[in-house]
């Protein structure tokens, strides 16, 4: 091959591949608009090689369980039964996000707003973490927490070595059993506290917030005239190190 030849060998293939990584990047640019449950997200997918591709937060609000572990990502769940929480914060199957950002099961919608240091009553010696949760009523009728498979002892905080508080039973009621009228919106703190006695440095942060549901819990009356859960895991995990 002559070098003119070659010259002209080399421009046509540099040309194809400037036109190959063009038409990949326009491909790439191309995005279309997400709703979901009637709600325009403010993410937008990507199209690459003719392939949508959509946000996994999008994933979350449609209310598809997701779980991320090491470099594998889960979604959904064969259990359509949720046991109760119990414990670690990632063995059990839920809706998961961040602070501030709205999850729903098909049921409920869920917002953590803040997570404050208390004391109860006061007491240097009690102390504990509250939890402020905006909760708003998804479903087509009047529906309280407590009737739709959701109790006291499904609802914990956990710190990062997996250490857990229960919600306060008597702190939680006023929460559980709130009637919500169709598209009601309540917020609420919800407060955990450590046994009397426990110091200072015995204190962590909480990494977690789960509230557990489960929907053979459902009340039967409610239940046979439809009310259920859209989301395979319909209960929710937040990370409150994380904020959107």
């Amino acid at each position: 091959m002559n070098n003119v030849a070659a010259r002209s060998y080399f421009t046509v293939a540099l040309s194809l591949a400037v036109l190959s990584l063009l038409s990949i990047t326009l491909a790439a640019g191309a995005s279309y608009s997400i709703v979901v449950n009637g709600q325009v997200l403010v993410r937008k997918t990507i199209t690459v090689n003719g392939e949508v591709y959509v946000p996994l937060s999008a994933v979350r609000a449609a209310g598809l369980g997701t779980a991320l572990n090491g470099t594998t990502l889960t979604l959904g769940s064969s259990n359509s039964a949720s046991p109760a929480v119990a414990g670690g914060a990632n063995q059990h199957p839920a809706l998961e996000g961040c602070m501030n950002e709205t999850l729903f099961n098909g049921l409920w919608r869920l917002k953590v707003l803040k997570v404050e240091a208390i004391h109860k009553d006061d007491a240097p010696l009690a102390p504990g973490w509250s939890v402020t949760v905006e909760v708003r009523n998804g479903w087509t009728g009047t529906l309280n927490p407590g009737d739709s498979g959701f109790a006291n002892d499904n609802m914990f905080v956990v710190d990062p070595g997996g250490n857990s508080l229960a919600v306060d039973a008597y702190n939680e009621q006023p929460f559980t059993y709130h009637n919500f009228p169709q598209g009601g919106v309540f917020t609420y703190q919800l407060v955990f506290y450590y046994p009397y006695g426990t110091t200072a440095e015995q204190v962590h942060a909480p990494q977690k917030f789960l509230m557990g549901a489960d929907p053979k819990k459902i009340d039967a009356s409610l239940a046979a005239a439809g009310v259920h859960y859209s989301a395979l895991a319909p209960s929710f995990r937040v990370n409150l190190d994380c904020r959107k």
